[in-house]
């Protein structure tokens, strides 16, 4: 929190309890879930080991890395002990912080978008239905994606307008100086990027405010182009490293959803975007 006072207010107060009361229940869940999982492979021991049982393999990642920390005797490795079940923790709360929450989130705001441009989720309808029967095909695939160009620019310009980053801080290195601005910037200074910004500059964007999708289709070709400013998951050495994956996510879950239903609202609402 960049105003720690702000916590005091009556309002924020409450909400602020609720923001930490999240990450608890997460972590007793996690707890519970990885205590199972010791369970059963304590009573898999128990029973004896048979190569041919595949009750024996792990079956997931928890699994895997339970086995792992149980198999480290270096007290240098991060596997090793308490130590190796606290990593465990921490790579569990990226895997569900980072990994399903945002995509779900993403999921959910690219349909409430469908939901207020229908114009737009009747062009991705007749988008996905040519594809599939060009394929004579029952369920979307990556494969198909060179050929579902709108349905691309459509989700990257969800991401672009809605702009659902959350910027990771950084900390500066040194001290330095904003070229332009002259404001300092001491070591260790907290720095979160402007993502907003970037992906709504007018003097980049035309009509920024406006949800257009043809901006991300080349009219000479007609195929998707990306654009260097759209940056959801940031950019640089440390840009999102689960990029891929999750954009592969978003257009399989997207588009498959999109190929079986249409959504919309069974009364009307007045949408502000």
């Amino acid at each position: 929190m960049m105003l720690p006072w702000l916590r005091h207010l009556p309002v924020i107060k409450d909400k602020f309890e609720e923001t930490k009361e999240a990450p608890l229940k997460m972590r007793r869940l996690q707890d519970k879930t990885v205590a199972e999982h010791e369970a059963f492979i304590k009573q898999k021991e128990g029973q004896g080991s048979n190569n041919n049982n595949p009750l024996d393999e792990p079956k997931d990642f928890i699994d895997v890395y339970l086995r792992k920390i149980r198999g480290t005797s270096d007290v240098t490795s991060s596997f090793y002990g308490d130590y190796g079940r606290v990593n465990l923790q921490r790579s569990l709360t990226d895997l569900f912080g980072a990994g399903s929450e945002t995509s779900s989130s993403m999921l959910l705001f690219c349909f409430l978008y469908m939901i207020r441009y229908p114009e737009v989720q009747l062009l991705i309808h007749r988008e996905i239905s040519r594809v599939m029967k060009e394929d004579g095909a029952d369920a979307v695939t990556l494969d198909q994606r060179a050929r579902m160009p709108y349905t691309d620019a459509v989700l990257h310009e969800v991401m672009r307008h809605a702009c659902l980053v959350y910027s990771v801080p950084h900390a500066a290195t040194e001290d330095a100086v904003l070229p332009g601005s002259g404001h300092d910037v001491p070591a260790g200074a907290a720095v979160y990027a402007n993502v907003w910004q970037v992906m709504h500059n007018p003097d980049y964007w035309e009509d920024p405010e406006v949800f257009r999708p043809s901006r991300f289709i080349d009219p000479e070709t007609g195929r998707f182009r990306r654009d260097e400013r759209c940056i959801p998951f940031m950019m640089g050495k440390r840009f999102c490293i689960g990029q891929t994956l999750a954009q592969d996510q978003l257009f399989l879950f997207f588009a498959g959803l999109l190929k079986k239903f249409e959504f919309r609202v069974s009364f009307r609402v007045f949408f502000q975007f």
